[in-house]
């Protein structure tokens, strides 16, 4: 498919959000739904390491940055709920529209 689209190496995979906000938007709504994704599942390893070493880390260890990425959302999604939070007569009716400048 990379080919397909003169792409890069395709090396992710996985599409949650799309599920999880299709059951929000049949059951509560998807008004104030925030999708902060992060890259995890690559599904091709690094090229110093086995296939195995991939898809079975040792005990203790995580595949495919997985600590990594779960650091950066949060220092990502605390600045976003921090930004609402403080700004909450903005966001307290919903997502505020955009301006143009």
């Amino acid at each position: 498919m990379a080919e397909l689209y003169n792409a890069d190496d395709y090396i992710i995979t996985e599409m949650e959000a799309t599920a999880i906000a299709q059951v929000l938007n049949r059951t509560v709504g998807i008004e104030r739904i925030m999708s902060l994704r992060g890259a995890v599942n690559f599904d091709q390893g690094n090229p110093n390491e086995t296939t195995l070493q991939h898809l079975d880390p040792a005990p203790g260890e995580t595949a495919g940055g997985f600590a990594e990425t779960v650091e950066n959302i949060v220092l990502v999604g605390s600045k976003t709920v921090d930004h609402i939070v403080d700004n909450w007569d903005v966001w307290e009716k919903g997502v505020p529209k955009f301006k143009e400048e």
